[in-house]
């Protein structure tokens, strides 16, 4: 079976390509299935949408990525089916779903976040965006949605709403080996993006005065301009080549949350990276977290108060750390692993084209 899969980013760029579909494309083809990759943008004009200014640039650049988009549409007609990630194209009515829809390509809606919501919940445009986020919803054939709280959206507007989990490629990720604390301080870490390093400042005096007190290493990694007044931070770039090195140092990852709209659309990557490496992991219960931390796999925190009890309490005991990064690497092999998942995406391309 051919698939055409319509992405936003160039291959390998981007998380929620990297961790939806992208590390499927060669499970997939050993069941038969060929996905073709068409991404909106390349390296050069991803740079260019997210830097200041330059209008008449990105003007011209979203003329091409119209057009290549146009293309793919008539090109659709030779594949058996197609999974939009997201949305075909960023501004604008829903025009190329509809199309591939209108020319009989069943097409996945693939939904990892709640882009029906600006970010952060912001009401500008929210109306628009909900509108064209439906119209996709309501055309496709079927829609795999990465949590519950995205399929409970989705089951208002498609009668086939399917729950596909971000997930881990464990054989990638593995548990690093037990650091010899001897050697360096205990490193409390994040990983991100400079969006969401924000959700960091809830809990920055919680770190500032752990550093003070117990000597531990901060680490920050998706914003190198993150810095905490009184602390020590190490701020990192995301690099793809040095992601899962940069994570493994980390002994304690961290994953705040606001309890807002678009918070409960997350997926949990960012806990479920720590706990595949064997980083226990303390999260805030949002959204999925409350389902990915079952049986003990993680630990909630909702206030500074809790969050200052479970990292201390990590800190203090490395046997806690040991049973919690053993919890956490079962739970995502169990639930959150390309192989526990990979028989939910087969089903979900079957279908599409079955119906």
């Amino acid at each position: 079976m051919r698939v055409l899969v319509l992405a936003p980013y160039p291959p390998r760029t981007a998380p929620s390509q990297r961790f939806r579909f992208e590390q499927y494309i060669e499970p997939l083809r050993a069941d038969g299935f060929e996905l073709e990759v068409s991404s909106l943008l390349d390296g050069e004009g991803a740079r260019l949408i997210a830097s200041d200014g330059h209008l008449g640039g990105k003007a011209a650049l979203a003329a091409g990525a119209a057009a290549r988009r146009f293309r793919d549409v008539i090109r659709g007609r030779s594949y058996e089916a197609a999974l939009v990630h997201r949305e075909a194209f960023p501004f604008g009515y829903p025009i190329f779903e509809r199309s591939l829809s209108a020319l009989g390509v069943p097409y996945i809606y693939d939904l990892d976040d709640a882009i029906y919501l600006p970010p952060g919940g912001r009401p500008r445009f929210s109306a628009f965006r909900h509108r064209k986020a439906e119209g996709i919803a309501r055309h496709a054939r079927l829609i795999t949605a990465g949590n519950r709280y995205l399929a409970e959206w989705a089951g208002r507007h498609n009668g086939d709403v399917r729950i596909v989990p971000t997930t881990i490629d464990t054989e990638l990720y593995r548990p690093r080996a037990t650091p010899d604390q001897g050697e360096r301080p205990l490193c409390v870490g994040w990983s991100g993006s400079h969006h969401t390093a924000g959700y960091l400042e809830a809990i920055a005096p919680v770190l500032r005065e752990l550093q003070h007190q117990k000597d531990v290493r901060l680490r920050v990694i998706g914003d190198e301009r993150f810095s905490i007044p009184g602390a020590e931070v190490e701020a990192l770039p995301w690099r793809e080549e040095s992601e899962l090195e940069d994570l493994s140092e980390i002994d304690i990852g961290l994953m705040p949350m606001p309890d807002d709209q678009w918070a409960r659309g997350k997926c949990g990557l960012k806990a479920l990276q720590y706990m595949a490496l064997g980083i226990p992991a303390v999260i805030s219960p949002v959204g999925v977290n409350v389902e990915i931390a079952e049986g003990g796999a993680a630990l909630l925190a909702s206030d500074p108060a809790e969050w200052r009890v479970r990292i201390l309490g990590l800190i203090e005991s490395p046997q806690r750390r040991s049973e919690l990064a053993a919890a956490g690497r079962q739970r995502v092999e169990e639930r959150y692993s390309v192989k526990a998942t990979l028989p939910l995406y087969r089903e979900a391309l079957s279908a599409a084209v079955e119906r």
